[in-house]
């Protein structure tokens, strides 16, 4: 496909934990439930470019992370194409609104908390960040990173209150504490994520998406140091994911790397 989007997600169980709970998604596949998952994907690029792609890490210490991602993850599986980006920012909204009450009525059955989701719609040469959680999104271009995302993290809002300075030794005890995240609890009428404005693309630029378990390992300079290199996405995030492994890995570790032509 000529002058095609190209994209490469990975998902590796890590060092340390005896089970992979992160999933993702990549322009309708589905990462699998195995130590390490690779997917990848081309989709059309220029004026009618659609791509949609997601990173989903499950979270609590009941076990069934794993049940959590995959149900978010399935259900943007299923959106259908929109042809106009308002109509897309209202069903995205409802497919977290979906994913929420999926997992409350799954909780019903098994001992599962929720998951981060974090998706990176692509339409007419411009991207959209959806956010819900710790899971990151990235935009490197001409050499320079910018995230995209806020971590929704007990840290960061006590960081952004003045309550804590960026490296204090207790923001990092509650940097895994979320103050948003789907499927949060059963009284919950809304689930809304936190959305970008539509950003325009330019030849040349790269899009990350990671869980925690990628940037909790690898400082944003050395993140960058892999996209300046101007490989494939497929490159890159095995690169990326090798890197987070090399320093303890410590966590599952997931990232997608998208690619304008």
């Amino acid at each position: 496909m000529a002058n095609a989007i190209n994209a490469f997600g990975i998902s590796d169980i890590g060092c340390r934990r005896r089970k992979n709970e992160d999933t993702f998604l990549l322009h309708r596949q589905i990462s699998e439930s195995t130590d390490r998952s690779t997917l990848s994907a081309q989709a059309e690029s220029g004026a009618d470019a659609f791509f949609l792609t997601g990173v989903f890490d499950g979270i609590g210490s009941g076990g069934n992370g794993d049940r959590a991602s995959r149900t978010a993850a399935g259900v943007f599986q299923k959106l259908s194409r929109q042809d106009a980006q308002a109509e897309m920012d209202i069903q995205i909204r409802r497919g977290f609104q979906e994913a929420n009450n999926e997992i409350v009525r799954l909780r019903k059955t098994i001992s599962v908390a929720g998951t981060t989701g974090t998706v990176l719609a692509i339409y007419r040469n411009a991207c959209k960040i959806y956010h819900m959680g710790d899971s990151r999104a990235y935009l490197h271009r001409d050499g320079r990173m910018f995230q995209l995302t806020r971590d929704q993290t007990l840290a960061q809002m006590k960081i952004e209150l003045g309550l804590y300075e960026a490296g204090d030794a207790r923001a990092n005890l509650e940097s895994h504490l979320l103050t948003d995240y789907i499927g949060r609890d059963t009284a919950r009428t809304q689930a809304a994520p936190a959305e970008s404005q539509w950003i325009p693309l330019q030849s040349g630029d790269r899009l990350l998406l990671c869980s925690d378990g990628l940037y909790g390992m690898c400082e944003p300079g050395q993140i960058r140091e892999v996209l300046n290199r101007r490989e494939g996405p497929e490159s890159s995030a095995l690169a990326l994911v090798a890197a987070a492994k090399e320093q303890g890995g410590e966590d599952n570790i997931t990232c997608v790397v998208v690619a304008i032509p």
